[in-house]
């Protein structure tokens, strides 16, 4: 699933990111949140199961939380 976000929406939660990208690359966004707690393994999961998507290919993918303050 890919959702488009406002990025002014966002502008009062996004402090400063600087992100390179490459013609082509895909970005991802996680419309479900993530339970940080559980860890990089959590995510990694994620990624295969519920996006079907290998999280080693140089996709970019966004996760935030149930509150989403991160």
């Amino acid at each position: 699933k890919l959702t488009i976000v406002d990025i002014q929406e966002l502008s009062d939660q996004v402090l400063s990111f600087t992100l390179q990208l490459t013609a082509g690359q895909k970005i991802l966004l996680a419309l479900d949140p993530a339970d940080f707690r559980k860890g990089i393994d959590s995510l990694v999961a994620l990624c295969k199961i519920r996006l079907d998507e290998d999280p080693f290919s140089g996709t970019v993918f966004a996760f935030t939380n149930r509150k989403k303050d991160a």
